[in-house]
């Protein structure tokens, strides 16, 4: 956990402890081994300590949890990763994954929750990060669908989006 500075111009060859994020775990070495990432210096800086997956290393000194909406598969340094658009970690700190969103709804990412298609959408696949419009001629009133529904015979969606359907004037048919 220390080491002998050859740096030092006072010439007293003490020992320093290795700083934050270093250590050293045999005797007499003039330096100190950085820590891999993920990692952080001991105590006694004799070796480097393992954070555990769902947390970062903050300042090369303390394991923190990950923060909502984020996520650590193994523990990692600085920071832990955003999810990606169509993915969520479902309002927990101390995620090791994200979790795709169903079909029906969405993510725009870095978020602990999906959302819902709105009425005249709908997304049929899972980990998406948008919902798409209803065809002309199809329609959806509800939202969180994951697909749209054609207009009945003698109706038609006047618009892509649309909520619902309106009867064809008369002597017109769709």
């Amino acid at each position: 956990g220390r080491f002998q500075n050859e740096s030092d111009v006072g010439g007293s060859n003490a020992c320093e402890r290795c700083p934050l994020g270093r250590f050293q775990a045999a005797e007499g070495a003039s330096a100190c081994d950085e820590c891999p990432s993920g990692l952080m210096s001991h105590e006694s800086r004799i070796l480097c300590q393992q954070c555990e997956s769902g947390q970062f290393v903050r300042y090369e000194m303390e394991c923190v949890d990950c923060f909502i909406g984020k996520y650590a598969p193994t523990a990692l340094s600085g920071d832990c990763l955003e999810c990606k658009e169509g993915f969520f970690t479902n309002n927990r700190t101390k995620a090791t994954g994200c979790i795709a969103c169903g079909a029906g709804k969405y993510s725009k990412g870095f978020t602990t929750s999906c959302t819902e298609c709105s009425p005249g959408k709908a997304q049929g696949g899972a980990g998406q990060a948008e919902c798409i419009d209803c065809a002309s001629g199809y329609f959806m009133a509800e939202g969180g669908k994951t697909s749209c529904l054609p207009c009945s015979s003698g109706r038609f969606a006047p618009n892509a989006s649309a909520t619902s359907c309106t009867e064809c004037s008369p002597g017109k048919a769709q």
